[in-house]
Formats: C-alpha cells, sequence, structure tokens
C-alpha cells in the first residue's frame, strides 16, 4: 500500500440530522489538511430528508431496507475504498482516527485484521453528569473490554474490504448485533480482531431514560428476536437477573465516590429496563427499536 490510500468511512444515518451534520463538517475540515478518505452518509429512511453540503470527498445515499446493517452494506456498495472505516452519525472521529487508521493498514502484517478503536464517552458538562451519562462514561461502550469477549462495535470498526467480501457483509435482517456476528464470523473464517486506543471516536453520553430505552430496546430486540434458541434464552435469564457484573464492573473502576453512586442509581433503572423491554421483545416483536 502507498501514501496514497483510500479509505472510505461509512456512516449510517436515522432521524439524528443535526449530530450527522456536525459529523459531516468535522471530516469535511479534517479533509482539507488529510485528503486521502470520503465520506459516504447513508440515510435510512428518515423523517426529516438530510441536507448536506456539495463536497466531492461526500456521498449522500439513501436506504429504504430498515436498519443500520442494511445502511452500512448499501454504503459499502458504493465505495472506493480498499479501507473500510464505519462510525455512527452521533459520534465525532478525533483528527488523529484516520492517520492512525492508514499507518495501521500501511504495515503487511496487520491486512488481515479488524481494528476496533476506543469509543471515549463524553458528558454536557464534565462534573455534572446525571445518572445516565454517569453510566455511559465510566462503562458504556468499553470497546476494549467488547474485543477481550471477542467482538466490537460499529462506532468505531475498521477492516480492509477483502475481509467484508470473505465474510459476505453484514446481516441486513438485523436491527441490533450485527457488528458483533460479522466480527465473529470474520474471525473464524482467519481474520483476526485487534483493539487500538489510539484510534479514538468521540461519543456523547446518553442524558435521559428515553435515550437510553430507546438504546436498551434495540440491543435487547437483537439478543431475543435473532440468533439460536439457546442464546435467545440465555440473554433472557441474564435480563432478568439484577445486573451483578456491572456492579462488580463500578466497584472496581477507579473513579470518585459521586460518580460511582450515581452509577448504582442508573443500574436500578437498567434493571428495570432489560426486563421490561426483554418481555416485550417476546411479546411484541414490532416493539423493537430502530
Amino acid at each position: 500500500m502507498n501514501n496514497q490510500i483510500r479509505i472510505s468511512v461509512i456512516v449510517p444515518h436515522y432521524n439524528d440530522n443535526e449530530r450527522c451534520v456536525k459529523l459531516v463538517d468535522e471530516m469535511l475540515r479534517q479533509h482539507e489538511n488529510w485528503p486521502y478518505f470520503e465520506l459516504i452518509v447513508v440515510d435510512n429512511g428518515s423523517d426529516v430528508p438530510l441536507s448536506l453540503p456539495e463536497h466531492p470527498a461526500l456521498q449522500l445515499l439513501l436506504c429504504s431496507t430498515p436498519g443500520s446493517y442494511a445502511a452500512r452494506n448499501l454504503g459499502v456498495q458504493h465505495a472506493k475504498g480498499e479501507i473500510l472505516a464505519f462510525t455512527d452519525s452521533d459520534c465525532m472521529p478525533d483528527k488523529s482516527w484516520l492517520p492512525t487508521i492508514k499507518n495501521f493498514f500501511a504495515k503487511e502484517q496487520n491486512t488481515n485484521k479488524l481494528l476496533a478503536g476506543r469509543v471515549q464517552m463524553f458528558p454536557a458538562q464534565k462534573g455534572r453528569e446525571n445518572l445516565y451519562e454517569a453510566y455511559d462514561c465510566l462503562l458504556g461502550l468499553d470497546q476494549e473490554n467488547f474485543v477481550k469477549r471477542g467482538y466490537a462495535i460499529t462506532a468505531n470498526l475498521v477492516f480492509l474490504r477483502k475481509v467484508y467480501d470473505t465474510v459476505g457483509g453484514f446481516d441486513s435482517a438485523r436491527l441490533s448485533g450485527g457488528d458483533a456476528a460479522f466480527v465473529r464470523a470474520a474471525v473464524r473464517l482467519g481474520s483476526e480482531l485487534v483493539y487500538v486506543k489510539e484510534a479514538v471516536v468521540h461519543h456523547p453520553a446518553r442524558n435521559s431514560f428515553k435515550a437510553y430505552d430507546k438504546k436498551n430496546r434495540r440491543t435487547i430486540g437483537g439478543q431475543i428476536r435473532c440468533g439460536s434458541l439457546k442464546s435467545r434464552m440465555l440473554f433472557t435469564i441474564r435480563n432478568l437477573f439484577p445486573p451483578v457484573v456491572e456492579v462488580v464492573k463500578v466497584l472496581r473502576k477507579e473513579s470518585e465516590f459521586k460518580l460511582k453512586a450515581k452509577v448504582f442509581g442508573f443500574l436500578v433503572l437498567l434493571w428495570y429496563m432489560r426486563a421490561k423491554n426483554t418481555l416485550h421483545a417476546w411479546l411484541f416483536p414490532s416493539y423493537m427499536a430502530r
């Protein structure tokens, strides 16, 4: 590979216009100083059409099939780059994100690897986090831990097109969990998943019951409506029991007591959310959130 490596950054978008526009503006500013990438935004049927500036490095596509994984697959179909970099419309890639990716895949020994980068959560006001922000900042989207468990999330996931082709793309039928399924399939087929903390995207912490419950509905919908009966039952049992694992993680974290106390308060709500959404996912398939 040479210095003209083209990276295709693929961003699915659904009803998040304001943050998506901020992401696009930041990426186009980065393009002025580092022009070795293209940005592909895939609108997944938003209620209000997304308006983006005209730019030679930017594509705006429309995906009629519901689900972010269908949108990502469409983005890949239109991508020109050999390197496929995925993030979300509510994220903000660090200025060092793309150069770090380029340097990683410039090494021949890394061409069959999946790069899982760090997702850095941040609150609206540091030091004044509410219950939901406190949990997200302390335990939310812990990519390093995900990698240890054998998967990664597409808020910050990068690999070569040949890996995508080998797996056959994301499962377009999934509304949640398609990133974990893709990564595990890639590893089974010979790729290696690695955590690269220097490749950073920033993600705002969720700050309300509504925002976190929507995310929880989407996650649990993927757990309960997809996969084998055995895995669905295991997720059901886990979700109905108190969040003991999270309690242990909080106790082990190095953080001030005030923040931990807020997280413990949130875990009571999390138990309620998981139980509610698990029961609804079994009873009402249409309850799944996007």
